[in-house]
């Protein structure tokens, strides 16, 4: 077993983790991770209540979101042809 002095204490070589690094903590910070990730993919919305009257739930929001999205692209390719010609 190799032991090297680091500061005032001494360190195995053959360890995977040094002392100062406990699994609890190694645990600990592995959960605040995935919840920053977590948090991170969500986005909330404040949607005014005239909007949720007509979008019931997050997936029909989520829907009506989209075919804006494709209609912008579209228009988008309307308005270059338009350019082109």
């Amino acid at each position: 077993m190799t032991k090297v002095t680091i500061l005032e204490g001494e360190c195995d070589l053959t360890d995977d983790i040094a002392p100062e690094y406990g699994l609890a903590n190694m645990k600990a910070d592995a959960q605040r991770t995935e919840r920053f990730r977590t948090y991170s993919r969500t986005r909330m919305v404040r949607l005014d209540p005239d909007i949720i009257e007509f979008f019931q739930t997050p997936e029909v929001v989520n829907d009506a979101l989209r075919a804006l999205i494709r209609l912008m692209g579209e228009i988008r390719q309307v308005r270059e042809m338009k350019d082109v010609a």
